[in-house]
């Protein structure tokens, strides 16, 4: 969690799925602000807001 400490904000540019597993209420706990921008839609509004994030997804959506 180091690359999160004290950060703003932290934005995800990547697929990997590593990284939709992300415990989010650790990772804020770790950040000064909770600001995430999500690039691949790993997560959903309704999750991270869940986590006290202001969330903003951004790409592409998988089908419904």
């Amino acid at each position: 969690m180091m690359a999160v400490k004290g950060a703003d904000a932290v934005i995800l540019v990547t697929e990997w799925r590593d990284y939709a597993r992300l415990d989010l209420e650790v990772v804020g706990a770790q950040m000064k602000r909770r600001i995430l921008i999500d690039g691949r839609n790993l997560f959903t509004a309704k999750t991270a807001h869940a986590c006290g994030f202001l969330y903003r997804g951004i790409g592409q959506q998988e089908p419904v």
